[in-house]
Protein backbone atom coordinates (compact mmCIF):
# COMPACT_ATOMS: atom_id res chain seq x y z
CA UNK A 1 0.00 0.00 0.00
CA UNK A 2 1.58 3.86 -0.69
CA UNK A 3 2.38 5.87 1.54
CA UNK A 4 0.45 8.81 0.91
CA UNK A 5 -2.76 6.34 1.40
CA UNK A 6 -1.81 4.86 4.44
CA UNK A 7 -1.36 8.35 6.05
CA UNK A 8 -4.78 9.31 3.94
CA UNK A 9 -6.28 6.57 6.15
CA UNK A 10 -5.07 7.25 9.28
CA UNK A 11 -5.92 11.06 8.57
CA UNK A 12 -9.64 9.90 8.22
CA UNK A 13 -10.11 7.34 10.65
CA UNK A 14 -8.61 10.45 13.19
CA UNK A 15 -10.89 13.13 12.12
CA UNK A 16 -13.48 10.97 12.07
CA UNK A 17 -13.76 11.63 15.90
CA UNK A 18 -14.77 14.81 15.83
CA UNK A 19 -17.38 13.75 13.48
CA UNK A 20 -18.87 11.30 16.20
CA UNK A 21 -18.57 13.67 18.92
CA UNK A 22 -20.26 15.87 17.03
CA UNK A 23 -23.16 13.31 16.74
CA UNK A 24 -22.51 12.56 20.13
CA UNK A 25 -23.62 15.95 21.21
CA UNK A 26 -26.77 16.87 18.36
CA UNK A 27 -28.11 13.82 19.51
CA UNK A 28 -26.78 13.18 23.18
CA UNK A 29 -28.54 15.69 25.83
CA UNK A 30 -25.14 16.08 27.97
CA UNK A 31 -25.36 17.88 31.52
CA UNK A 32 -23.06 21.31 31.66
CA UNK A 33 -21.03 20.18 34.08
CA UNK A 34 -20.32 17.46 32.35
CA UNK A 35 -18.87 19.15 29.59
CA UNK A 36 -17.43 22.36 31.64
CA UNK A 37 -15.81 19.15 33.43
CA UNK A 38 -14.32 17.91 30.20
CA UNK A 39 -13.47 21.30 28.25
CA UNK A 40 -11.40 21.71 31.86
CA UNK A 41 -9.49 18.73 31.51
CA UNK A 42 -8.83 20.00 28.00
CA UNK A 43 -7.78 22.87 28.90
CA UNK A 44 -4.77 21.51 31.11
CA UNK A 45 -3.70 18.90 28.81
CA UNK A 46 -3.00 21.91 26.21
CA UNK A 47 -1.43 24.49 28.82
CA UNK A 48 0.87 21.23 30.30
CA UNK A 49 2.06 20.50 26.43
CA UNK A 50 2.34 23.87 25.53
CA UNK A 51 4.56 24.06 28.98
CA UNK A 52 6.67 20.86 28.04
CA UNK A 53 6.71 22.61 24.78
CA UNK A 54 8.49 25.74 25.66
CA UNK A 55 10.05 25.62 28.51
CA UNK A 56 11.05 21.23 28.10
CA UNK A 57 13.24 19.71 30.57
CA UNK A 58 15.12 23.00 31.76
CA UNK A 59 11.84 23.36 34.58
CA UNK A 60 13.59 20.00 35.60
CA UNK A 61 16.01 20.47 38.72
CA UNK A 62 17.25 16.92 38.20
CA UNK A 63 18.48 18.26 34.08
CA UNK A 64 22.14 18.86 33.70
CA UNK A 65 22.29 21.39 31.73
Amino acid sequence: MPEWLQAGGWGLLAGSALLVGAAVGWFARVPQRVIASIMAFGAGVLLSAGRHHRVGRRGDPRHDH
